[in-house]
């Protein structure tokens, strides 16, 4: 039941995630590997310039050609979770149909953007931190010592219950889903999402880890390739 069922669909699923990883590659291989040999010079003033002088001279529209394959994969990607998600919530032990991609897309968008309101209520409480500690005379500064326990707060809920948050909205469906703090808290709670957590938790960050050096190597790889043929 993967997406091998539609051939054009699995084109398209593949073929952005090459885009998403070979175009950005092909796009800066070239100033990639002049900064790589300018950094290898001493360090001075005027490598620093040449240095500043390669980015400046890329199009900006090369920017926007290697973004767009990153956000409509990781988009489209995410989308599929949900949906993945969304049949485990209701019991299915199958992968689902890879279809809907425009439902897809919105699912993703939707989360995303509910996402970001908490990344904003994160980032708030701690520039207050920050500024209280920073600007704020003598025992004043305490106050900033009150905004520590939000911060573990929330670094704990985006460690441990954000997969559960994911997942109930995957179930629901709907915007206001991701805000029920009340009803997501009491799940996270019950011992049969800690042991499958802890699995799925372990499990991430060793692939995560690997996609990241093994993104890296590619990167050094066509960077090397591209300045042996002089591209």
């Amino acid at each position: 039941k993967l997406p091998f069922t539609n051939w054009g669909r699995l084109a398209l699923f593949f073929g952005l995630t090459t885009l998403a990883f070979v175009v950005p590659a092909i796009l800066f291989a070239k100033p990639f590997s002049q900064v790589m040999a300018l950094s290898a010079l001493p360090e001075s003033p005027a490598t620093d310039l040449a240095i500043a002088a390669i980015f400046a001279s890329i199009n900006p529209l090369t920017y926007v050609f290697a973004i767009i394959p990153f956000v409509a994969f990781g988009l489209l990607s995410l989308g599929y979770v949900l949906r993945v998600a969304s049949y485990s919530a209701m019991g299915k032990n199958s992968l689902p149909p890879f279809e809907n991609i425009g439902g897809m897309f919105t699912s993703a968008l939707k989360y995303m953007a509910g996402m970001f309101i908490y990344m904003c209520c994160f980032l708030i409480i701690f520039l207050i931190m920050i500024l209280s500690f920073t600007f704020l005379p003598g025992l004043l500064k305490l106050i900033g010592v009150l905004f520590v326990i939000p911060l573990i707060i929330a670094t704990i809920w985006a460690v441990y219950v954000l997969p559960l948050q994911m997942v109930h909205f995957a179930s629901q469906n709907r915007f206001k889903s991701l805000f029920e703090i009340r009803k997501i808290t009491k799940y996270s709670l019950s011992k049969t999402y800690f042991v499958p957590w802890l699995v799925v938790f372990g499990f991430s960050n060793l692939a995560g880890t690997a996609l990241y050096y093994l993104a890296f190597i590619l990167m050094i790889a066509i960077s090397l390739v591209s300045l042996a043929l002089g591209l």
